[in-house]
């Protein structure tokens, strides 16, 4: 990539000249002054911007900009020209020698000269590997026209001349259609109208060579410049790469834009539920994923997050029918069994219950979550036709047994248990040690029992 190299190389296959049916806007590209100040390049409000990247060494170029300059009178009434040098892009730190040549040019030239940087070096490549189906590195002399919106209308790969530069500012304000036709290598109909502008494959090639932050700011821009707004793929991009950071209040309101314009999108929809379930706002979450799950009914992530969110919101019904859908999907799937026996034990649905913990325990005999429920509801069920104090106590002695009787929450249900059988002493013992155990091991939400 250009940042592991000490500047961009000399052009050494011939001039090319793109001109952009779809004009996008660049991320921010900073430079520096000859005195040190930090700036950005963008045009102003009544002239486009002719952005150049030379170096010291590079005869093309210094052809190139003194043919600019000698054509300034030309030149400076149509277009700003701001000449940026490449000849050191290291750390960051600018040579003497690199701030001598740049010097020295700005006496005998009469435009802007400046100290290109790594990043926006960086920001340049990305931009042109978005723009172009098969991406090349930048080389020298490069230049990127941007009309007065900030936007790039034409690349100059290798030195242009001033006609050719004074006839595409010329040319600079035209239409969608006009700017599709000078984009055309050769004359024809179109069928269809011109492309909307859209950020999304910019944002994919930020998003790729890691630079999240880069990828926001560049999306809020967008936001503030653009009247139509961005599209759902664009807000999504980034907000799925900061849902993956742990950003997740600027992921969701990225989501909730995404969301407004396109209220039924399945993936849009989950992320935002996902981000709403992390930050413990479940009851939000809902609507957002039963909509999600509505537009990809086949999703058993989405149906599986839905179940744990009306679990925790003690939406049992939905729960219920959700978790069953899940089971007839996969009769191997032990969660999903396991949260249909809850949601009918929380209804009231004992006998129910009681079914799906033997079907779950008969399954896997080994899992610890199916003994313990089983037991549990053996031992405590209001139903005295369904409590089985001496079938509790061997499911729960069994699961105990298997962990050296170190888990706070398997002890607690093996005294409910010894308790339903009559055994209090021994169940009063248990329940000391395992209040022992969650100090010991700080399970604060156990240590009540």
């Amino acid at each position: 990539m250009l940042r592991d190299k000490p500047s961009p190389p000399v052009d050494q296959q011939g001039s090319a000249r793109i001109v952009l049916a779809n004009r996008v806007r660049p991320p921010t590209l900073p430079y520096r002054t000859l005195n040190g100040h930090e700036r950005e390049v963008k045009p102003s409000s009544d002239r486009p911007v002719l952005l150049n990247l030379w170096a010291s060494w590079c005869q093309p170029c210094l052809v190139e900009l003194n043919s600019w300059n000698e054509a300034a009178e030309h030149l400076k009434s149509s277009v700003d020209v701001v000449a940026l040098n490449v000849d050191v892009l290291d750390d960051g730190t600018d040579s003497e020698d690199a701030q001598a040549a740049a010097r020295q040019r700005q006496m005998a030239w009469s435009f802007d000269v400046g100290l290109a940087t790594n990043d926006m070096v960086d920001m340049l490549s990305i931009a042109a590997d978005a723009l172009v189906d098969k991406p090349q590195p930048l080389v020298v002399p490069t230049s990127f026209l941007l009309d007065k919106q900030g936007r790039i209308a034409v690349v100059y790969r290798g030195a242009v001349s001033v006609e050719q530069l004074l006839d595409d500012v010329k040319q600079i304000d035209g239409t969608a259609e006009e700017n599709r036709d000078l984009a055309a290598h050769f004359p024809g109909k179109w069928f269809d109208a011109p492309l909307p502008s859209d950020p999304s494959v910019l944002l994919k090639k930020l998003l790729v060579r890691g630079r999240l932050e880069a990828a926001n700011d560049y999306l809020q821009n967008w936001i503030d410049a653009e009247a139509k707004g961005p599209t759902v793929e664009s807000l999504y991009l980034v907000a799925d790469a900061q849902r993956q950071n742990g950003e997740l209040e600027k992921a969701a309101k990225l989501l909730k834009q995404a969301h407004a314009i396109d209220p039924i999108q399945p993936r849009v929809n989950l992320d935002l539920a996902i981000c709403l379930m992390n930050m413990r706002q479940i009851e939000e979450a809902i609507p957002y994923l039963e909509t999600a799950l509505a537009g990809d009914p086949q999703n058993n992530d989405t149906r599986k997050r839905l179940v744990i969110a009306c679990s925790q919101t003690k939406a049992y019904p939905t729960m219920e029918l959700h978790a069953r859908v899940l089971v007839n999907n996969d009769e191997e799937d032990l969660v999903a069994r396991m949260h249909l026996a809850h949601a009918l034990k929380k209804q009231g649905k004992y006998r129910a219950a009681l079914s799906q913990y033997h079907i779950s325990a008969q399954q896997q005999p080994d899992s610890l979550l199916a003994m313990n429920d089983l037991a549990w509801l053996l031992a405590t069920c209001p139903d005295d036709t369904i409590r089985n104090g001496q079938e509790a106590l061997r499911i729960a002695q069994t699961a105990c047994k298997s962990t050296d009787h170190k888990q706070p929450a398997l002890l607690d249900t093996l005294a409910a248990a010894q308790a339903e059988a009559g055994k209090f002493e021994e169940a009063a013992s248990t329940l000391r040690t395992a209040i022992a155990l969650a100090v010991a091991m700080k399970q604060p939400h156990l240590e009540a029992i």
